[in-house]
């Protein structure tokens, strides 16, 4: 696992060369140019909780769809799900649900199809 002091790193080293590759940048990540949020840890940590850094970049929160999460598993096999969905809720979301161990939401739809 990457400490969150190389995480840091990496993200200064981009920072760096931002305006030399700019047009490769998505428009969400263009508005956390040098941001300071990246600059703490807790912030790292919880990058997921209150979008704290992944507004704009995270479905978790698609309140468009309507669909029942519950509902949503029972097209996926047992199985699959155990082999697929995440026992740790990444980025401690506030939008992730703990099921039998098990974390998912609205993000992780989409990958399991």
């Amino acid at each position: 696992m990457i400490s969150n002091k190389k995480l840091l790193e990496i993200y200064n080293l981009a920072q760096k060369d931002f305006f030399k590759h700019q047009n490769q940048k998505a428009i969400p990540w263009q508005k956390h140019f040098n941001s300071k949020k990246f600059e703490d840890e807790n912030n790292l940590i919880n990058f997921r909780k209150n979008q704290v850094l992944s507004e704009g970049l995270d479905d978790a929160t698609n309140l468009q769809n309507k669909l029942n999460l519950m509902e949503v598993l029972e097209f996926f096999n047992q199985e699959f799900l155990k082999k697929n969905l995440p026992t740790k809720n990444i980025g401690n979301s506030n939008f992730s649900k703990n099921f039998i161990g098990f974390y998912f939401d609205y993000a992780i739809i989409h990958p399991l199809k």
